[in-house]
C-alpha cells in the first residue's frame, strides 16, 4: 500500500482588509435598516434585546472573540480565490495540473447553488485537461479523473484530506489537489446581528498529495484521521431555513428579525460544549486510535472559530501532557471556515513554528456538529 505526502501548498487572501471599526459601522447601518423596516410595516420598535445584536466595538470583539480584522473578496467567487490558492501550490511543487489525477474542494459556500460543483470549475479554472491523447487514435480519451466537494461546516478542508489520503492509498490516484476555500462575506454582507458579522471572512488553501512507496517517510499514517459527529446538537449553529425543511421565502428575505436562511448560533451552548468536547473527548479518542500521546505532538493547528475557545482546549490539552504549540492566526483573518486551518498552517511553517519532522494535529470543529482531526509529521 503506498503512502502519502504533502508536497506542495499555497494560500489566497484578499487584499481588502474589513476591520473591527468596519463591523461596528456596518451594524450601525444595518440597525438604520431594521428600524426603517419596522416604521414603513407599521410594527413596534425593536426591543432592546433586539438593538442588542446591532452593537459591538474593538474592545467587545477582541475580547470575546479575540479578532482584529479579517479578508473580504467582494469581487471574486470561492473558485476565483481557490484557483489561485491552487496555483500557487503547484508553482511551489514545480508541477503542471495535468499531473494532478483529480480535485477535491472543501467549501460551504459554492460559486452556484446546486450546480455545478466548485471542483469541476476548480478543474477548468487551473487548466487540469478533461481528455487526453491516446497512441494510435486520432479522438481524444477523457481522463479518469476526481472530483468531489465535501461541505462539513468548518471541519470541512480535514474530512476532505482524509478522502484524498484514502484515494491514494487504495492506488485509485497518485496525486491529488485538495482545496480549502470560502467566501464567507458574501453570506453575510447582509447581516442583522453581530455573532456572524464580526467573525466570518474569506481565503483559499491549496494543498497537493502524492503517492510515496511504502517504505518512504510519509505525511499521514493510516491512522491519522478521527471523525466525530453528533446531529443532536446541530441547532447550535445552523440556517433553519431557505433548505427543503423550510424553503425560502420573500418574508424570510425582507423580514431583519426573520432572516432564517441565515446562519444562526447559540455562542454560549457552543463554547462551553466545543471546549470540553474537542479537549477532553475527541483529541484524546483521536490520539489513542494513532497510538500516541500529546507529549508526542509539537504543534496543534486549530479551526480558528473564536480564539477565546481555542485558548480553553490549550489549557485543558496541557492538564494531559501536551507541552508544544497551539498555533493561532484568527486574528488577521478572522474565520475562514473551510480556510482556516490551511491558512494557520503556512504561517506556522513561515515563521518556523513548525519545522521538519515535527508532528502536527491539526483540529477541524463545526456546525453538524462534527469534529475533525488528522496528525501530520511534516517533511
Amino acid at each position: 500500500m503506498p503512502g502519502v505526502r504533502i508536497v506542495g501548498w499555497g494560500t489566497y487572501v484578499p487584499e481588502q482588509v474589513l476591520t473591527n471599526y468596519d463591523i461596528q459601522q456596518l451594524l450601525i447601518r444595518k440597525r438604520l435598516e431594521a428600524e426603517g423596516w419596522l416604521k414603513r410595516h407599521g410594527r413596534p420598535p425593536m426591543t432592546e434585546e433586539q438593538a442588542t445584536q446591532f452593537e459591538t466595538s474593538d474592545e467587545w470583539i477582541q475580547e470575546r472573540i479575540g479578532f482584529i480584522e479579517r479578508r473580504v473578496a467582494p469581487e471574486k467567487s470561492t473558485t476565483d480565490l481557490g484557483n489561485l490558492a491552487l496555483a500557487a501550490a503547484l508553482k511551489q511543487a514545480n508541477m503542471k495540473p495535468s499531473k494532478l489525477d483529480g480535485i477535491i474542494v472543501a467549501s460551504v459556500t459554492p460559486d452556484h447553488p446546486y450546480s455545478p460543483p466548485n471542483s469541476t470549475l476548480v478543474q477548468h479554472g487551473i487548466g487540469l485537461p478533461a481528455y487526453e491523447s491516446i497512441a494510435g487514435s486520432d479522438k481524444p480519451s477523457p481522463r479518469c479523473s476526481i472530483f468531489a466537494d465535501i461541505s462539513l461546516a468548518c471541519s470541512s478542508f480535514i474530512a476532505a484530506l482524509d478522502a484524498a489520503d484514502s484515494h491514494i492509498r487504495a492506488g485509485k490516484a497518485d496525486c491529488l489537489a485538495v482545496l480549502g476555500c470560502d467566501v464567507m462575506s458574501k453570506v453575510t454582507v447582509d447581516e442583522f446581528n453581530r455573532e456572524f458579522a464580526c467573525i466570518l471572512g474569506d481565503g483559499a488553501f491549496a494543498v497537493i498529495l502524492k503517492s510515496v512507496p511504502d517504505d518512504a517517510p510519509e505525511s499521514f499514517g493510516l491512522n491519522a484521521f478521527f471523525s466525530f459527529g453528533d446531529g443532536s446538537q446541530s441547532k447550535l449553529v445552523w440556517a433553519p431555513g431557505g433548505g427543503t425543511r423550510q424553503p425560502l421565502t420573500k418574508e424570510m428575505l425582507d423580514d431583519p428579525f426573520n432572516q432564517s436562511h441565515k446562519l444562526k448560533m447559540d455562542g454560549n451552548s457552543l463554547f462551553k460544549l466545543i471546549v470540553r468536547l474537542v479537549a477532553e473527548q475527541v483529541i484524546p479518542a483521536a490520539m489513542k486510535r494513532a497510538g500516541l500521546s500529546l507529549a508526542d505532538v509539537n504543534v496543534v493547528v486549530p479551526h480558528q472559530a473564536n480564539l477565546r475557545m481555542n485558548k480553553g482546549i490549550e489549557s485543558r490539552i496541557r492538564d494531559q501532557g501536551f507541552t508544544g504549540v497551539v498555533f493561532n492566526n484568527g486574528e488577521k483573518y478572522g474565520n475562514t471556515t473551510s480556510a482556516s486551518i490551511g491558512l494557520a498552517l503556512v504561517d506556522a511553517v513561515e515563521q518556523e513554528v513548525i519545522s521538519p519532522g515535527h508532528r502536527v494535529l491539526l483540529v477541524g470543529y463545526g456546525g453538524g456538529l462534527t469534529v475533525y482531526t488528522a496528525l501530520v509529521r511534516w517533511l
